[in-house]
Formats: C-alpha cells, sequence, structure tokens
C-alpha cells in the first residue's frame, strides 16, 4: 500500500512538474513575442517619430473598391497566318465594403465583406501586415465573383463579337509585398494608419518594394456563351514576382503631445498625410491555362493547366497609396486610397498549329476608411 501511495505521489509530482514548466514555457514565448511587437525602437529619432504607451487598436472599417481585369488571348494560326482575339472583363464595378481590424504593436489583421449584393456571392478581403521601422510585410487576399464582359475580334470578322456571360467567374488573388525603408529614424510607414506610433514632424523616406503575386481566375462551366464554336481558356492561373523602389512622405500640418501623466494619451491632437509612389518591374510572369470544353452542356469538361514556356517578359507597373490620419485623444479617423496596376504577358503553345500570346491588366482603386480606439 505504502509503495503504491509512494507511485502516485510520485505521478502527480511529475505531472504538476510538468504543467509548470509548460506553463512556463508559454508564459516566456508570450511575453518574447509581446515585447518583439511593442518594445520602442531603438532606432527613433524621438524628436520625428514617437510611439505611443497603448498597444492596441481596434477599428471599424469601410472600402470603397473600384477595380476591373482584362484577359486578352491572341492566338495566331501558323498555317493560315490569321489572328484571332478574345478579350474577356472581369469587374470594372464599384464594390462597398464594411468591415473590422485590430492592430498590437508592429501586427494588424483586417478583414472586409462586401455589402448590398445581390447577384452573386459576396466579394470578400483580408489583409494582415507586420511592420517595424525599417521593414515590414503585408499579406493580401482577394475572393472576387463577377460576371463576365467579352469581344471576339479577327481580321476575318466583319465586325467583333459582343459576348456577356449567364454566370459569375470566380477569381482568388494572393499578393505578398515586402518592403524597406532607408530613413527608419525619421519615418514612419505605418504612422497614417494609426497604428502605434505617431509622426511628429514632416520626413520622407526612399523605400524598397519586393512583391510576389498569385491570381487565379475561373470561368463557370456551366457558361456557354464564351464557347461559341470552339473551345476557349476558362481557367488562368499566374505566378509573378517583381521589384520596384520609391518613395513615401509624412507631412505632419498638427501635432500636440499628449499628457502622459494620470490620463495616457489625453491631450493627443495629430494630423498626418502621406503620399507614396512605387513604380516596379514585373520580371517573372508564369502563366497556366486550361481549356473549356463544351462549356454550358452536360458534357462540360476541363483540360489541364499547361503552363507557358516564355514567361520572363517584363512588365512596368505601379503601385501608389495617399492617406490622411487624425489622432484624438484614444480615437482615430483615417482614410488612405491605394491604387495598384499590374500588367502581363507571355507566349504559350496551346497545340500544334497555333501559339497563343497570353496578356492581362490588373487594376484596382481602394479607399480605406477607418475609425478607431486606441488602449
Amino acid at each position: 500500500m505504502r509503495v503504491r501511495i509512494a507511485a502516485v505521489a510520485l505521478l502527480l509530482g511529475i505531472a504538476g512538474l510538468l504543467r509548470a514548466q509548460e506553463t512556463s514555457w508559454i508564459s516566456r514565448t508570450t511575453q518574447a513575442v509581446s515585447r518583439k511587437l511593442t518594445t520602442p525602437s531603438r532606432i527613433f529619432d524621438t524628436t520625428y517619430v514617437f510611439q505611443l504607451s497603448k498597444p492596441w487598436l481596434v477599428s471599424l472599417n469601410g472600402d470603397l473598391i473600384w477595380s476591373g481585369v482584362t484577359l486578352d488571348s491572341d492566338i495566331t494560326f501558323a498555317a493560315e497566318g490569321d489572328k484571332l482575339r478574345l478579350s474577356k472583363q472581369l469587374g470594372n464595378n464599384y464594390f462597398k465594403k464594411v468591415g473590422a481590424g485590430v492592430a498590437y504593436g508592429s501586427l494588424q489583421f483586417s478583414y472586409t465583406l462586401e455589402v448590398a449584393r445581390s447577384k452573386t456571392q459576396p466579394n470578400r478581403y483580408f489583409n494582415i501586415s507586420f511592420v517595424r521601422p525599417s521593414f515590414g510585410v503585408s499579406v493580401q487576399y482577394y475572393d472576387l465573383h463577377e460576371y463576365l464582359n467579352g469581344q471576339l475580334s479577327s481580321a476575318w470578322l466583319d465586325e467583333p463579337i459582343e459576348l456577356a456571360s449567364s454566370a459569375p467567374g470566380h477569381m482568388r488573388q494572393v499578393i505578398i509585398d515586402g518592403f524597406y525603408f532607408f530613413n527608419p529614424s525619421h519615418f514612419s510607414y505605418k504612422a497614417v494608419t494609426g497604428r502605434q506610433l505617431i509622426q511628429r514632424r514632416s520626413a520622407g523616406s526612399w523605400m524598397a518594394l519586393a512583391r510576389y503575386m498569385q491570381e487565379e481566375y475561373r470561368d463557370d462551366l456551366n457558361e456557354q456563351s464564351l464557347d461559341l464554336w470552339f473551345d476557349y481558356i476558362g481557367h488562368y492561373r499566374i505566378h509573378a514576382f517583381s521589384l520596384g523602389a520609391g518613395y513615401s512622405f509624412n507631412w505632419v500640418p498638427l501635432h500636440r503631445n499628449a499628457v502622459e501623466v494620470g490620463r495616457p494619451l489625453q491631450g493627443l491632437r495629430n494630423l498626418t498625410f502621406n503620399a507614396t509612389l512605387v513604380p516596379y518591374v514585373s520580371l517573372f510572369n508564369s502563366v497556366a491555362t486550361a481549356q473549356h470544353h463544351q462549356a454550358g452542356t452536360p458534357e462540360a469538361t476541363e483540360g489541364p493547366l499547361v503552363p507557358s514556356h516564355k514567361a520572363f517578359l517584363p512588365t512596368f507597373n505601379v503601385t501608389a497609396r495617399a492617406g490622411i490620419c487624425f489622432s484624438w485623444n484614444h480615437f482615430v479617423l483615417s482614410a488612405v486610397v491605394v491604387g495598384d496596376r499590374y500588367t502581363f504577358r507571355n507566349l504559350q503553345a496551346v497545340s500544334d498549329g497555333f501559339e497563343t500570346t497570353n496578356s492581362g491588366l490588373f487594376y484596382d482603386l481602394t479607399t480605406q476608411m477607418a475609425f478607431g480606439y486606441r488602449f
């Protein structure tokens, strides 16, 4: 009996020790991550950039988006020398979205959902970013359902054939941006978003950008208006890598320091404007396409994705941002306008006897408005 009691006591003691060690490890890891996200950087010149004592920011967000996609397939028939172009446009509409965001120190997450949607599924968007004084990473995800318009044209057609889809197409896009700032001591890129940093004096910085984009677009297999008398390309998958450099500037016409004694952030007044322009070159565009066979019929099928054989055709693109942020004690009101224009082009042999040049244009102009509270 004594042996059993001793064994049980030993097991309970080991279990308690393991729980204590696990709790201690979780606690240490949590504290280390929290310090990493919120500890003021030694890089800052505090006469220009100041980090607030309140790391949390919660916000209600509203977005207005104007975006569109154009996908062109130029088919050249080797024997006849004829050319045929199928041009498709997705979107070119205004979207209204509402959502929420939360930020803790250097980390921020936001999610928005389209409102007033009746014909198709609502479009969705989320963003997560990690921004330190000298570098940052941002991940954006778009999920769009839109009806398609198209045009078929050729020299041997009397006039272009206008096309309109009866079922929405589906597009998903992931954009990963990595950026580096060359003047982190005097400039804060995230000051205009109302997060933990405040720009006290006007300053700017040159910046470098690396961007990876993955996009996938697929027509509905029930769609028959675009099929006509040939099997058209109904599925695109695009991978692109780009490099660029530009400049970002914060103008601060109003700043009043907070009274940190007794009531932190009380008395804080700050108005900051930002303007950013970053041209970049897309160095790699890999496009895989698949054909839809007998679309709109019970026998509808999708062929295999065929990768492009010439992906290194550089294109010039640009991204720009303009924003305003007003801080009043704990409250933040911000509006940021972001514009993106991205093009791609490559060559692809679809089958013997003809070659296809795929090209496209993706563009959007997004106004992001937020009302937040720091604590």
